[in-house]
């Protein structure tokens, strides 16, 4: 942690939060949850790989484990960076799904 930029902490923090909202919204089955999920899920996929798998073209908002120097990144850093990336991307596809599953419900009615 004391690696990482403080715009990468706080906005992994930020992150956080909209990632806790959203699964709240989808456990309490509200209409707008799809919605929440597709942007959550998209927007942190897309702000984790460019935080921390592309090279640094701006020091002071990266983390990247692809450019030196390379502190405290360990296979464990990798993990979790995938991990999250994929989490994103599944979370932002089944919301998608579930959009297109419920416009279908409304047009079969």
């Amino acid at each position: 942690m004391s690696a990482s930029p403080p715009f990468i902490m706080a906005a992994g923090m930020v992150q956080g939060v909209f990632v806790v909202l959203a699964i709240a919204m989808v456990a309490m089955n509200h209409p707008r949850a799809p919605l929440a999920a597709i942007a959550v899920g998209f927007v942190s996929a897309v702000g984790f790989t460019y935080a921390h798998l592309l090279p640094t073209m701006l020091p002071g908002y990266q983390d990247s484990f692809v450019s030196p120097p390379h502190i405290n990144v360990t296979w464990f850093s990798w993990f979790s960076a995938l991990a999250e990336i994929g989490t994103g991307i599944v979370f932002g596809i089944v919301a998608v799904q579930e959009m297109n599953n419920a416009r279908d419900a409304l047009l079969r009615r």
